[in-house]
């Protein structure tokens, strides 16, 4: 069981991340480096949601487009490097595989 909040490692910067029970979603700040998860509609999705948009921004690949919707852009070798940026990020949540 994960103890909220707790600190990891995104793109190279500590993040902390929080528990909401009073709201719905998720949201992410580059700039205090925060990220706030709630359980509705499933904590898993919101934390696994936020992570890789804060990964994203963080490495430049996240684009605002005209219909104010988010455009991600990156090749083969850069989603290598988001896999890896992801793994460190779970880190704190994943066991040991062997």
């Amino acid at each position: 069981m994960v103890k909220f909040p707790f600190k990891t490692i995104i793109a190279g910067k500590e993040y902390k991340i929080y528990l909401d029970r009073t709201d719905v979603g998720a949201c992410f700040d580059s700039e205090s480096r925060k990220i706030v998860v709630t359980p509705i509609p499933l904590i898993e999705e919101n934390l696994l949601h936020e992570i890789l948009e804060a990964i994203l921004t963080e490495r430049f690949h996240r684009y605002e487009a005209i219909n104010e919707d988010y455009i991600f852009s990156f090749d083969h070798t850069e989603f290598s490097n988001i896999v890896k940026d992801v793994v460190l990020a779970l880190k704190p949540l994943l066991i040991k595989l062997k």
